[in-house]
């Protein structure tokens, strides 16, 4: 009988096994919802796949803003900062709408990590502690942007060795030159008539304070441990 109706439904003019609604009518109910679910599925998949064209569409944008970048960098155009920007924004909002894109996810990565090197290079390096951490919170496995925070974190402690390569006299910004910026929070301004002062503040190797003392933004005095004495320029 199953096989009378399956070669009625092949016969010229009544459809035939690649007809889907007389392939149906032949199949038990349990059997058509299985059908329908995989139908779902595979349309659901193509959708939200990395080859989807307003996907594609959508990342061929970002690599239009690198590719202007590039050139920017190339030409030694003065807009070159702004590209960057415009790059790394583009990457931000599409790693926004497609946080599973693994692609996206490393050159944001990449970018991030950049900046954090260039503002540890700087000497802003609260800053650039704050980008590492924000890194490790989305990829706890990357063990080269581990690594480059404990560098940084063993960097940012002071020693007496190292307070003992500035001079007196120093501007502040000669000395966060060399030893980075402060944490925020760490310093203290105070005036008095003509006078100006200053004290920044560091966390030392052995666990205590170090402080560093201005005054009218010239270095006349350290401590670590005790106090250092700094000789003049």
């Amino acid at each position: 009988m199953a096989a009378n109706r399956l070669l009625r439904c092949s016969k010229p003019g009544s459809g035939s096994l690649l007809d889907l609604p007389c392939y149906l009518r032949q199949m038990r109910p349990f059997g058509i919802l299985c059908a329908i679910a995989l139908i779902v599925v595979a349309v659901v998949v193509a959708a939200t796949s990395p080859e989807a064209p307003e996907l594609q569409q959508q990342w061929l944008s970002v690599l239009g803003a690198k590719k202007k970048y590039q050139d920017s960098v190339l030409s030694g155009a003065a807009d070159k900062e702004l590209k960057r920007q415009q790059w790394a924004d583009a990457v931000v909002s599409f790693v926004h709408l497609h946080p599973d894109h693994g692609r996206a996810r490393a050159v944001h990565e990449e970018i991030v990590l950049h900046r954090a090197r260039e503002l540890a290079a700087a000497g802003r390096q609260e800053e650039a502690v704050s980008f590492y951490r924000a890194l490790l919170a989305r990829n706890q496995n990357s063990e080269t942007t581990r690594r480059e925070l404990q560098e940084l974190l063993s960097r940012r402690t002071l020693t007496r060795e190292k307070i003992s390569q500035l001079r007196a006299g120093m501007s502040r910004r000669e000395v966060i030159g060399i030893l980075g910026e402060p944490p925020a929070g760490w310093t203290r301004q105070t005036v008095r008539g003509q006078e100006r002062s200053e004290s920044i503040y560091y966390p030392s190797e052995s666990g205590t304070v170090a402080a560093l003392f201005f005054t009218d933004d010239e270095l006349f005095a350290a401590e670590c441990d005790g106090r250092i004495d700094l000789q003049k320029r």
